[in-house]
């Protein structure tokens, strides 16, 4: 930001983090559970959470998008529910 500040002379002196190392982020990508770290998960897991947790599974829902769900948003009849908008990018 600051170096935007200067490129637009919004600051006149020189970007005072500029020297700063920034941390690797470490990106391992899409990952999705084996069979049996599903079992394991399922197997360890309350049985509150073994319903949220099955529900995720089968779903792709974040924890966010299954908390903000509601039941105006489910067609029982059909048995779906649209896809919500995501709480994060």
């Amino acid at each position: 930001m600051f170096n935007l500040a200067v490129d637009w002379d919004l600051y006149l002196g020189t970007n005072p983090v500029r020297r700063v190392k920034f941390c690797q982020q470490i990106n391992l990508g899409f990952r999705v559970l084996t069979g049996e770290e599903e079992m394991k998960l399922l197997a360890n897991a309350t049985p509150c959470i073994q319903d949220i947790a099955v529900f995720a599974l089968d779903t792709g829902l974040r924890i966010g998008e299954i908390l903000a769900l509601t039941w105006e948003q489910v067609v029982m009849e059909e048995k779906r529910f649209p896809r919500c908008r995501p709480l994060s990018v």
